[in-house]
């Protein structure tokens, strides 16, 4: 199933890791969740036994530095939209959106405490979105100020200088049953954690499953044909190998070398060769059989096809179809008519060692040559 094209628009922008696209998408994830907060937290003013939770100098200046932080993103992610077409790093701009947020964010999480409240999974949210849309050096000095702040929180409230959770009055978790208040913040909190967090992981594991089918396909095709190359087919052809001794169905293997290919090249120019092997690979894969077939460029002009549940009468068939459809295919290049022949060597796979039924291929390909060229000679192995 073919992914939709914002999902395949954010992979790229997550596999790219420009700056201010990263900006961009970092304020786009984070700023809904600091808002929220943000939001909630001026309950205290309607409701006063919310509001006696909270240690009221702290809980004001608090908010004025949340909303600050959040005033402080929109023109910063106004400029990234902006200039989002410039392709230059932008170390400047990266450091004006990670610093505030996440430092903001650890003061207020050590505010409401990280030990038994979701800020702290709050934290860790923004870690894994900094760090899945930056490199490490761009999301270091921010992540280390918020440890470094972590760090000297716990050694003031060692020392006796800074209470834990100094934002409110008692901790949330005090030992007894949780107010309606606290019910509904912790749950609301904790959402505002998993479901981005859950959002960007499985976001960053698809990027990764693509990332890996693709590398995959690098390295087991031919990249000027896009055909299987010479590693993916021998892995098939022992595949194959093994299928037929356990269950006895016919398997053949056909070796097509195009003719005189170095007089195309010579006479031609090797655009024109690479474009002739270019169209013969496209041949290759109209006259066999999707997902039953497996063409493969072997190396040079030698191709390969694996024919599973085909015997040797079938196999020159099919060789004989590809030797008519190279002669009728019109080869054009510099508005002159290019033709092109292949030899071809056919053999049936009966067991034993499937390298030595495709060098049993191979002599007949060379048989084939020897005999005039355009030609299929054909034998079981």
């Amino acid at each position: 199933m073919r992914a939709p094209g914002w999902l395949l628009r954010l992979e790229q922008r997550f596999a790219q890791r420009e700056d201010r696209a990263g900006v961009l998408l970092f304020v786009a994830l984070v700023w809904p969740m600091l808002g929220v907060l943000w939001a909630l937290q001026w309950a205290p003013l309607g409701r006063p036994e919310v509001a006696a939770a909270y240690a009221q100098p702290q809980w004001v200046w608090m908010q004025a530095v949340h909303g600050a932080v959040l005033v402080w993103l929109l023109p910063v992610a106004a400029h990234a939209w902006w200039w989002r077409h410039r392709g230059e790093p932008a170390a400047w701009l990266v450091q004006l959106t990670l610093v505030p947020a996440m430092a903001g964010l650890a003061i207020l999480s050590l505010g409401h405490g990280i030990k038994d409240t979701p800020m702290g999974m709050l934290m860790l949210v923004t870690f894994v979105i900094g760090r899945a849309l930056f490199r490490y050096e761009q999301i270091r000095f921010a992540l280390w100020l918020t440890l470094g702040l972590i760090m000297a929180c716990e050694v003031a409230q060692w020392a006796g200088n800074l209470p834990y959770a100094f934002l409110l009055t008692r901790p949330v978790f005090d030992g007894h049953p949780l107010s309606p208040w606290w019910s509904l913040w912790v749950r609301v909190v904790f959402l505002l954690a998993t479901v981005p967090l859950s959002g960007v992981l499985f976001l960053l594991a698809w990027v990764l499953m693509r990332r890996r089918l693709a590398l995959r396909a690098l390295v087991l095709s031919d990249a000027l044909t896009g055909l299987a190359n010479r590693r993916a087919f021998m892995t098939q052809l022992a595949r194959e190998a093994h299928r037929h001794q356990r269950h006895g169905r016919p398997l053949s293997i056909l070796i097509l070398d195009i003719d005189h290919f170095k007089r195309i090249n010579d006479e031609w120019g090797h655009a024109t060769g690479d474009e002739v092997l270019v169209q013969v690979g496209r041949l290759l894969r109209q006259h066999t059989r999707e997902r039953v077939d497996l063409a493969a460029r072997y190396g040079g002009e030698e191709f390969v096809v694996l024919l599973p549940e085909t015997d040797l009468q079938g196999a020159q068939l099919v060789a004989e179809k590809l030797a008519m459809r190279l002669r009728e295919h019109p080869f054009a290049t510099k508005g002159r008519a290019l033709k092109v022949t292949a030899s071809m060597g056919v053999t049936q796979y009966t067991g034993g060692d499937p390298d030595q039924a495709l060098r049993t291929a191979d002599r007949n390909l060379y048989q084939a040559k020897e005999a005039g060229r355009d030609r299929i000679v054909a034998s079981l192995s």
